[in-house]
C-alpha cells in the first residue's frame, strides 16, 4: 500500500464516535479526511512500509484505547485504515515507538479489535515497539485473552524467538509473570519449546518468574507445564531423531529404487539406442539414394537453366523490337492527337462561319424587306408630288378673295398681319419629318390642312378688324 493510499482512503462515510466535540457536517457520502484540522501527515519508512508519526489529534486515539472504547475505536479504524499505521511519540515515555497495535494489546483488547488492525496493517505484528517489544510481548506481559495470544502467535510464530532490547525477555519470560492458561503454555512451548531452558539478562529462566505468580492455581498451571517444557524437548529431540532416522531409511530406500528404476532405465535405453542405429544406418541408405537423385536432378536443372537462358536471351530481343513498336505507336498517337486537334479546331471554325453566314442571310432578308418598304415609300412620295396639295389650291383661293376685297376697299391695313401670319405658318409646316408609308402622308396632309384653316380663319379675323 503506497503513501497515497494510507493519507487519503476513500471509504463509506461512518458516524465517527470517537470525536467527542464536533460531527462533521457531511453525514453521508466519502470522506477522504481523518482529522478535524487537517494537519500535513509526516511518513518515515520502517521495514520497507511507510509510517504515518503521532500528531496533537492522536491523543484522543490514545484515551480511547486506555479507557477501552473498543466500539468507537473500530469504527475510527474502519473510516480511517491508516490509523493503524500511527506511531505514538508524545503520550508517554513507554509509548514511544509502538503502533496503535502495541498499545491494543497492553489492555487486554477483544480478539475483533485485534483482527480489525492486523488487517488494515499486517505488518504491525513483526514491527518492534518501545523497548524491541512486539505486540506479542505485550499481550503475554499484560494478560491477554488466549484468542488474542493465539492469533497473534499464528500470524508471526517467529515473535516466540524475538527477546526485548532492555532485559533480553522472551515473551515465556512475560506469561511466567502474569500467569495463563494451560493450553496457552502448551501453545508457547509447543511452537518454541528452547525458550523454557533461556535466560535472561538477569540469568533468570521462565520457571524463576512462574513461581513468583500470586495466584496458586496459575503458579501451579505454569510450574507444570514449564516441568513438561523438559519432555517436550526431549520428545522433541527424540521425535526428531526418529524422524531423521526414518528419513534417512525412506531416502535409502528411495535410492535403491532410484537405482533399480535407473538400471531398467539403462537397459530399456540400451534397446532403444540399437534400435536408433539400426533406424538410423537404414535413413543413412535412403539418404543417400536421395543424394544420388539430387545430383541427377542438378544435373538436369543445369541443363534447363541453359535452356531458359537462350530463351531469355530471344525473349530480350523480342522486348527490344515490342519496346521500339512500342515508341512508334507513341509517336503515332501523338500525330492522330494533333490531327484530332486540328479536326476540332476546323470543325469549330466551320460551325462559327456557318453561325455568322445564317446571321447574314437574316441581315439580307431584313434589307430586303426595307428596300421593298422603301420603293412603296418612294412611290407614294411622288405620287403627292405630282399633285396638288388641297393646302396650296385654299390659298390660292384665299389670296384671289383678299384681292378682291383689297380692291372694294380702299384701306390696306388688315393685310399686312395677314400675310406676315401666312408666311409664318408655311416654315412651320414644312418642318415636320417625312412618315414612313402612304397612310401616315395622307393624314400629315389632312392636319396640314386642318392648320391652315385654322390659321386663315385667324388671319381674317384680324384683318376684319
Amino acid at each position: 500500500m503506497t503513501m497515497e493510499e494510507l493519507k487519503i482512503k476513500y471509504a463509506p462515510a461512518i458516524k465517527d464516535l470517537t470525536v467527542g466535540s464536533k460531527e462533521p457536517e457531511d453525514d453521508e457520502g466519502m470522506e477522504a479526511v481523518l482529522w478535524e484540522k487537517g494537519d500535513k501527515v509526516e511518513e518515515s519508512k520502517s521495514d520497507g512500509r511507510f509510517m504515518t508519526h503521532e500528531k496533537s489529534e492522536d491523543a484522543q486515539l490514545f484515551d480511547m484505547i486506555r479507557r477501552k472504547d473498543w466500539k468507537a475505536l473500530m469504527c475510527r479504524c474502519q473510516a480511517h485504515p491508516h490509523l493503524a499505521y500511527v506511531k505514538f511519540s508524545r503520550n508517554s515515555a513507554m509509548s514511544k515507538g509502538n503502533l496503535v497495535l502495541h498499545e491494543i494489546c497492553k489492555h487486554c483488547p477483544p480478539i475483533d479489535v485485534v483482527e480489525t488492525f492486523y488487517e488494515a496493517n499486517d505488518s504491525a505484528v513483526m514491527i518492534r515497539g518501545y523497548g524491541g517489544y512486539l505486540p506479542l510481548h505485550h499481550a503475554c506481559a499484560n494478560g491477554a485473552s488466549d484468542d488474542v495470544i493465539q492469533y497473534l502467535l499464528s500470524k508471526y510464530p517467529e515473535a516466540l524467538s524475538v527477546a526485548d532490547e532492555n532485559e533480553h525477555m522472551l515473551p515465556l519470560h512475560l506469561i511466567c509473570k502474569v500467569g495463563a492458561s494451560e493450553d496457552t503454555f502448551m501453545l508457547l512451548l509447543s511452537y518454541y519449546p528452547e525458550a523454557a531452558s533461556s535466560k535472561d539478562d538477569f540469568g533468570r529462566l521462565p520457571l524463576d518468574y512462574a513461581k513468583n505468580i500470586r495466584s496458586a492455581g496459575s503458579r501451579d498451571i505454569a510450574i507444570k507445564c514449564l516441568n513438561f517444557a523438559k519432555w517436550l524437548k526431549t520428545s522433541t529431540i527424540y521425535a526428531r531423531r526418529k524422524t531423521e532416522k526414518e528419513y534417512e531409511s525412506r531416502i535409502r530406500g528411495y535410492e535403491e529404487c532410484q537405482a533399480q528404476h535407473l538400471k531398467m532405465i539403462k537397459e530399456v535405453h540400451d534397446e532403444e539406442i540399437a534400435e536408433l542405429e539400426n533406424a538410423v544406418l537404414a535413413q543413412q541408405k535412403d539418404f543417400s539414394k536421395k543424394l544420388n537423385l539430387l545430383t541427377e536432378l542438378q544435373q538436369d536443372l543445369k541443363k534447363k537453366e541453359k535452356e531458359i537462358e537462350k530463351q531469355a536471351a530471344s525473349l530480350t530481343k523480342i522486348q527490344v523490337i515490342v519496346d521500339l513498336k512500342k515508341v512508334e505507336v507513341d509517336e503515332l498517337s501523338k500525330k492522330l492527337a494533333k490531327a484530332n486537334k486540328r479536326v476540332e479546331k476546323m470543325s469549330r471554325k466551320l460551325e462559327d462561319r456557318s453561325s455568322e453566314l445564317e446571321l447574314a442571310t437574316q441581315d439580307i432578308e431584313i434589307l430586303n424587306q426595307h428596300s421593298e418598304w422603301l420603293e412603296t415609300a418612294l412611290g407614294s412620295i411622288r405620287k403627292i408630288a405630282n399633285t396638288e396639295a388641297p393646302l396650296v389650291r385654299s390659298l390660292h383661293q384665299r389670296e384671289e378673295s383678299s384681292r378682291e376685297w383689297e380692291q372694294s376697299h380702299s384701306q390696306g391695313v388688315a393685310r399686312v398681319p395677314a400675310v406676315k401670319k401666312f408666311e409664318t405658318a408655311i416654315p412651320r409646316f414644312g418642318k415636320k419629318h417625312v412618315p414612313a408609308d402612304e397612310g401616315a402622308f395622307n393624314k400629315m396632309d389632312d392636319d396640314r390642312s386642318e392648320d391652315c384653316d385654322s390659321e386663315l380663319h385667324s388671319v381674317t379675323r384680324e384683318g376684319a378688324e
